[in-house]
């Protein structure tokens, strides 16, 4: 397990630093703004080609691939090789080589952030990421305040510690990280200490809001809430498939801001929800409830719209093919179709998956839920999209 020694911590940083590490990410690694793990095969074929130190920074720390004990030593400097191998960075498999944990070591708006290898990457040992990074924890940090100075800021569900330590870089002078896993909350601990915020950002082990005391309030809360659309668990009966977990959490989260969100405190979640061709059903009125009972005023940024079949074999199937391989296909459309079953059982329509992130702010006058999406539904109707392409080639 990793261990945040920030000794160690600064020298690794300090070694990453001179090489330019998160420049050459930007510049080597295609789609890193969102898409921050690409095809494995074809990142292997990018980093081929490149000077040697390079070549052994992004295979070892982007890769997952191990390297022999000879090759390090003469590649890095000794103090940076211990405080690698001290602090678990850099472990031994049963051939003696070195490699991470099943870890990657990404740049990320100035920081690096230690996270799980890709489930689909053949380096990585574990089927589920427990330290996941994708492009909802992304697109969750690029909407935080460009500003957050002096403020003391809640995470919770903070997995990595990405978003705290986002608001940490943009000026808050406390944070606080909830986390369940054991295992994210040492990565959180370790990518504290290795971006040099040990001083502001704590980690705690807590499920939900239960590591706060009573009188804990703070400035602006953030937390990444999956929404249903997912197959987490482990279980392979399709009986254990319920689609609507994310929303659970989505009213666990919403019912602790009364204790512990600030009078004139503020937040963001990103999340998704339901719906239909032009509009959301599932998951407004349960937002539009929450926002009234706890007197928040809450806007809504729809930022894309997935037509269901699309979601369903673009994302869900790949989704379960990776924490799931050893299912066959057959088990794998049986426990979709249990999933989608399950949609048609609910309220409203579900034709539709929407992203949306979700500001929201204590003590304004305005209450209830404003939806703001970017793109028009007119436009993205299917059917409008068919009729313009028949036009155009008439």
């Amino acid at each position: 397990m990793l261990t945040a020694d920030p000794s160690e911590l600064k020298v690794i940083r300090h070694f990453f630093d001179e090489l330019s590490y998160a420049y050459m990410c930007q510049r080597i690694v295609p789609r890193i703004e969102v898409e921050i793990f690409p095809d494995f095969a074809s990142l292997q074929g990018t980093f081929k080609s490149l000077y040697p130190i390079y070549r052994l920074l992004f295979s070892l720390f982007w890769q997952g691939h191990a390297a022999d004990d000879a090759v390090l030593r003469q590649a890095f400097p000794p103090e940076v090789f211990t405080a690698m191998t001290r602090t678990g960075l850099l472990v031994q498999d049963s051939r003696k080589h070195w490699r991470t944990p099943s870890m990657a070591l990404i740049p990320f708006e100035g920081l690096y952030l230690a996270v799980s290898l890709p489930s689909d990457y053949p380096t990585g040992s574990a089927k589920k990421q427990a330290i996941s990074l994708g492009r909802q924890a992304v697109w969750l940090a690029k909407g935080l305040p460009a500003s957050l100075a002096g403020l003391r800021v809640l995470d919770v569900c903070a997995g990595s510690g990405m978003q705290g330590l986002v608001c940490a870089a943009r000026g808050a002078t406390q944070v606080v990280g909830l986390e369940a896993s054991s295992e994210a909350v040492a990565a959180a601990r370790f990518n504290a200490a290795l971006n040099g915020f040990s001083d502001r950002v704590e980690i705690r082990q807590s499920s939900g809001y239960s590591g706060l005391n009573d009188d804990e309030k703070f400035d602006f809360i953030v937390s990444s809430i999956p929404f249903a659309p997912n197959f987490a668990d482990t279980d392979t009966s399709a009986d254990r498939i319920d689609p609507f977990d994310g929303s659970r959490l989505l009213c666990d989260f919403f019912e602790g801001l009364p204790l512990y969100l600030d009078a004139n405190g503020s937040g963001a979640i990103l999340c998704y929800a339901l719906g239909g061709q032009y509009s959301i059903d599932f998951n407004q009125n349960l937002l539009l409830g929450l926002t009234k009972k706890h007197g928040l005023c809450a806007y809504a940024y729809v930022t894309d719209k997935v037509a269901m079949p699309d979601y369903i074999n673009s994302t869900l199937e790949h989704h379960l093919q990776q924490i799931r391989p050893d299912l066959s296909e057959q088990e794998r459309q049986q426990r979709m179709a249990a999933w989608c079953d399950n949609l048609r059982q609910q309220d409203g329509s579900a034709d539709f998956i929407y992203e949306q992130m979700i500001r929201f702010w204590n003590g304004r006058s305005e209450i209830g839920v404003r939806h703001m999406p970017i793109y028009n539904p007119l436009i993205t109707d299917p059917l409008v999209k068919r009729t313009t392409v028949s036009m155009l080639r008439a």
